[in-house]
């Protein structure tokens, strides 16, 4: 996902320039720190993994929800930033 930021980033420049760009980001990455620093917390606290944590949430269908949510992940992964680093290695 780090090369989704830099292309992200990127055209963000492109369109709004550099200090909006950096604003963005700097926003984007404290928004998730927050949350994730509340999830984290709890799962400390419980020892719930990721599985046993979206259980709860939506019941037994939440453990499929979260792994279909890694499975997506993991294909954007492969077919977009595959490429940009491809790119990135040829014309670099």
């Amino acid at each position: 996902m780090a090369v989704f930021y830099l292309v992200i980033a990127a055209s963000l420049v492109l369109v709004y320039g550099a200090r909006n760009a950096i604003i963005g980001l700097v926003l984007s990455v404290l928004t998730y720190a927050a949350v994730n620093a509340v999830l984290v917390r709890h799962a400390i606290r419980t020892g719930l993994s990721v599985s046993l944590f979206s259980r709860i949430l939506p019941g037994r269908s939440g453990a499929a929800v979260a792994t279909l949510i890694f499975f997506a992940t993991d294909i954007y992964c492969a077919v977009f930033e595959g490429p940009v680093i491809a790119v990135a290695l040829i014309f670099g």
